[in-house]
């Protein structure tokens, strides 16, 4: 029967008492973009805007508004007559009546309403008991039909997409902000591990050289220039951490979970969507299209209110009451049908002339700026692509130098291990290596920026652009 030793049952406990080392948390460029755009200005003003424009589109929507009123009504009246000796009459009345008002898209307004007298004192000659009636009002010339409030519909249709849009753009803004930020921190972290890894190897090269000086395969100059440059490695080192964590601070600005600045970047190239389709309009254009149609529905409303006020209206109704005919008052109901054209104009009124003249101003300047802008776009996205080309092929070429410079200095570094080649010329390969490695990453993150400067101008068909889960 075996036993087990005391000394391995304590080293098992020891290990078993050593805390574990906690993993370095990983922040990807979607969990930061959440919360920048939360404390963003621009998005909060834009946001403000969008729902603004949203119950103005609501209210003038809203074109089938109805209203009830009901009404008390208290009259005294007194009667004096001059001639016939008859003595004067007095008489009060209360009514209660009601109206229901139905206002529809077309021009049109329909009134129903009653009275009911609920006390009447001393009639004389008649007496209303209570009274129907229903009224048809319809607009013929100015509105005609509904014009101006279809006009007026449709305008805030127009004026929510573009809000929409705005609140689209403004989005995808901020999103550049902070993917700028974001890609900025991250090269300049993978350019501290290029910068650590390198410094291991400038370590490895000072122990090569006091070997080989011990050994006296090199002289003292070859010795110092290996500590000389494991010396500036470091401060490299030090210097590229300075401004990792001068980035990191940015970074953790926006995060309040995150109260430390051990934290690792995620690559957020894959944060891009496949490129988008160049040949369709612009977000800039797309939106100065829309307020454009919107000012052109802004211009007919104009030029119907314009117009002279004409309506036809139709009432029906039905009276009852009490009527005197050479005697007592008896009862009696009246049924009635009228019909009537009113026509009203303004005499010293310039308004509607200057609201029209406005409108007309307001979209003959949006047809100019438009045309400008068109002019602007086309080459702002012919740029944007040349210098895509021309990034995508200085990174494929620079992917490859470091391919080669890497084992140039792989090579470079064996021959130095035996006496083979100085130094001073494997500093050269190695120098060569770290500045192309920069490089590259540079190139890298220019490239990234230019995808994304890209894709902001079609960010209203890639609704997956800056989308963050909620």
């Amino acid at each position: 029967m075996s036993s087990t030793s005391p000394f391995l049952i304590a080293l098992v406990l020891l290990g078993l008492s050593q805390p574990t080392a906690a993993a370095t948390p990983t922040i990807s460029f979607n969990a930061f973009l959440k919360n920048y755009l939360q404390q963003s200005v621009e998005s909060l003003g834009a946001r403000r805007q969008l729902s603004s424009a949203q119950r103005l589109k609501v209210e003038r929507q809203d074109q089938w508004t109805s209203r009830l009123e009901a009404t008390e009504n208290l009259s005294f009246e007194k009667q004096s007559f001059e001639s016939g000796g008859r003595p004067d009459n007095s008489n009060r009345t209360n009514s209660l009546s009601g109206q229901f008002i139905q206002n529809m898209p077309t021009g049109t307004r329909l009134e129903i309403g009653g009275q009911k007298f609920i006390e009447t004192q001393n009639p004389l000659f008649n007496s209303i008991d209570r009274r129907y009636s229903a009224k048809l009002t319809q607009d013929l010339i100015q509105n005609s039909f509904g014009k101006s409030q279809r006009a007026l519909m449709k305008q805030g249709k127009m004026d929510y997409k573009v809000a929409e849009l705005e609140y689209r753009q403004s989005i995808v803004n901020s999103c550049e902000d902070a993917f700028s930020l974001y890609a900025d921190a991250y090269i300049q972290q993978e350019i501290a591990d290029v910068l650590q890894a390198q410094l291991k190897d400038a370590q490895k090269a000072v122990n090569v050289s006091r070997k080989l000086f011990r050994d006296r395969l090199i002289n003292k100059v070859d010795q110092l220039t290996s500590e000389n440059d494991f010396i500036d490695t470091r401060l490299q080192v030090e210097q590229a951490k300075q401004k990792l964590v001068n980035t990191k601070r940015q970074i953790q600005a926006f995060i309040e979970s995150q109260s430390s600045l051990e934290f690792t970047l995620q690559d957020p190239s894959n944060f891009l969507p496949k490129s988008p389709e160049v040949t369709a309009s612009t977000l800039p254009e797309e939106i100065i299209n829309l307020r454009l149609k919107s000012q052109n529905f802004n211009v007919e409303k104009a030029r119907s209110d314009r117009w002279t006020e004409l309506q036809f209206g139709v009432e029906v109704g039905e009276n009852f009451g009490r009527l005197a005919l050479n005697g007592p008052l008896v009862n009696y109901n009246e049924q009635f049908l009228r019909a009537n054209l009113t026509v009203g104009f303004d005499l010293l009124n310039n308004t509607e002339d200057a609201e029209l003249k406005n409108a007309v101003y307001q979209k003959n300047s949006l047809e100019k700026e438009r045309h400008t802008l068109n002019k602007t776009q086309k080459n702002k996205i012919e740029s944007l692509i040349a210098m895509n080309n021309l990034l995508n092929q200085q990174v494929t070429s620079s992917e490859k130098q470091v391919q080669l410079l890497e084992e140039k200095m792989r090579i470079a570094f064996n021959q130095m291990k035996r006496a083979k080649l100085d130094f001073q010329n494997y500093l050269l390969h190695r120098n060569a290596y770290l500045n192309q490695q920069r490089t590259f990453l540079n190139l890298k993150k220019d490239l990234w920026l230019n995808q994304f400067a890209l894709q902001k101008e079609y960010a209203h068909q890639s609704p997956q652009l800056c989308e963050v889960a909620s």
